[in-house]
């Protein structure tokens, strides 16, 4: 049988809506939203990989100091 094993990696700067330096930097105006934004994102697709039938996720935050999610 098929083990499906997913490898995400996830950085502010692919994500919906991140537009601005504001929403990278970690002391801009809009990085708690965009920090928001990228654990929806995240997690819509950890939801989709496990109903597709993933059996192991590993999530990678790639954004700086890699403790955005």
């Amino acid at each position: 049988m098929l083990v499906v094993r997913i490898y995400l990696s996830a950085d502010l700067e692919g994500i919906c809506g991140v537009v601005d330096i504001e929403h990278t930097r970690r002391d801009g105006r809009e990085h708690d939203r965009a920090r928001k934004w990228m654990i929806q994102e995240v997690n819509a697709a950890v939801e989709g990989a496990l109903r597709a039938g993933a059996e192991k996720i590993v999530v990678n935050d790639s954004h700086g100091t890699m403790r955005n999610l």
